[in-house]
């Protein structure tokens, strides 16, 4: 996983180099993902478009599997988390700051700086922080992060700690290979792979876990001690003068 970082982040560095010597400035591109080789996630991705600003609503233009998510979150609760991917989403460390957010860095401390953009961020979510959950909205249409229900009274901290324990799981013929379970085509090919010992390990302390699912109009839900491909979660049907009305933008209340 290390290695990944530092490639990653010596493309950035040879990027802004390239600009202090007056090369053409070109549009940073987020590293290939295999999510986006899939022909339906070009053609039919849930694309948020900028938010009216109403505290706590946010424009989506597609089935309302935002909807869905925001209340799987905060069904009788006030605050959730998630693992974003900075490799996914540039700037996330700056974006979260802004936003006023409690996260974590699931990497060592002391990184470098630019290291430390690549990083994955667990991060405290609450039913009004409508610009925390904004940040959520972004690194998910760039496949770039997971949500977590743990138990009520679940402290940040110690979540972080369990997660970094899995940041590297075992080979199956021996030594260690990276687990990049905020990835969701990484988590949905590895956790069902697991055995159901080390699968529930993985899950207990997270309590809910949700993910993206083969299509971005889908959302899969994992358990402790439930199906290893996780559940597909059926994203409620629109009523019928819903379906027919115009393409002007429907809103989902996601914090």
């Amino acid at each position: 996983m290390m290695r990944d970082l530092v490639g990653y982040a010596i493309a950035r560095a040879r990027h802004g180099l390239g600009h202090r010597h007056g090369q053409a400035a070109r549009t940073e591109v987020p590293p290939r993902n295999a999510c986006d080789d899939m022909a339906v996630r070009q053609t039919n991705r849930i694309r948020f478009r900028p938010p009216f600003l109403r505290k706590g609503w946010a424009t989506v233009n597609a089935m309302p599997a935002g909807e869905l998510l925001q209340a799987c979150l905060f069904a009788g609760a006030d605050e959730a988390y998630a693992v974003l991917d900075g490799c996914r989403t540039p700037d996330l460390p700056r974006q979260l700051r802004l936003a006023g957010a409690e996260y974590w860095c699931l990497l060592s401390e002391g990184l470098d700086p630019v290291l430390t953009e690549c990083a994955p961020y667990l991060v405290r979510l609450h039913r009004e922080a409508a610009q925390v959950t904004a940040v959520l909205r972004t690194c998910w249409d760039r496949h770039g992060g997971i949500a977590l229900c743990p138990p009520a009274g679940s402290d940040g901290w110690p979540l972080r700690e369990h997660l970094r324990a899995w940041l590297r799981i075992p080979r199956p013929g021996g030594g260690n290979r990276s687990f990049r379970f905020y990835d969701p085509c990484a988590l949905l090919t590895t956790l069902p792979a697991m055995v159901p010992e080390r699968r529930n390990a993985f899950l207990a302390p997270l309590g809910r876990l949700y993910v993206e699912g083969a299509t971005p109009d889908s959302l899969v839900e994992f358990r402790r001690g439930e199906c290893a491909q996780g559940r597909l979660l059926p994203v409620p049907a629109r009523s019928p003068s819903k379906a027919h009305a115009s393409d002007a933008p429907r809103t989902a209340n996601l914090a």
